[in-house]
């Protein structure tokens, strides 16, 4: 009877062994999905933050050439620079910012969607400026 008891004990022990090992295994890995969302969210507020400011230079593209076109340059004239036209969505953004910081009341211009402030607005293919006619 001993000896079954003995043999037993050595059994569970070898168990609780390679129970333990795999436990630590197992938490490894669920370890590692936590520092790679750690990274991820880390990489995402810098590319959100990267975003909103390629959002805020094309809205100042925007708004230089709305400008350009207010002071008397012809939409061809530009165009003949190779400057094109920014998007209506641009055009709108780089407005409304404008509009909302010349405001002395406090009062705010909201035309324009949570959607059109964080659309992103990439350069184009040929080093141009190349974004969708806004008005003529």
């Amino acid at each position: 009877m001993p000896r079954s008891t003995r043999k037993k004990s050595q059994y569970e022990a070898r168990a609780n062994e390679l129970i333990r090992a795999q436990l630590a295994q197992r938490k490894a890995l669920i370890g590692a999905i936590g520092d790679a969302e750690e990274k991820y969210d880390q990489q995402l507020k810098v590319v959100t933050e990267a975003q909103r400011q390629l959002d805020a230079r094309s809205a100042d593209i925007a708004e230089a050439y709305s400008n350009a076109i207010e002071g008397g340059w012809t939409a061809a004239e530009l165009k003949g620079f190779g400057i094109n036209r920014p998007d209506s969505k641009t055009v709108k953004t780089a407005k409304n910012s404008t509009a909302k910081q010349g405001s002395s009341d406090g009062a705010t211009d909201n035309s324009t969607t949570s959607q059109d402030a964080t659309t992103p607005h990439p350069p184009s293919t040929n080093g141009h400026h190349t974004l969708e006619p806004a008005h003529q």
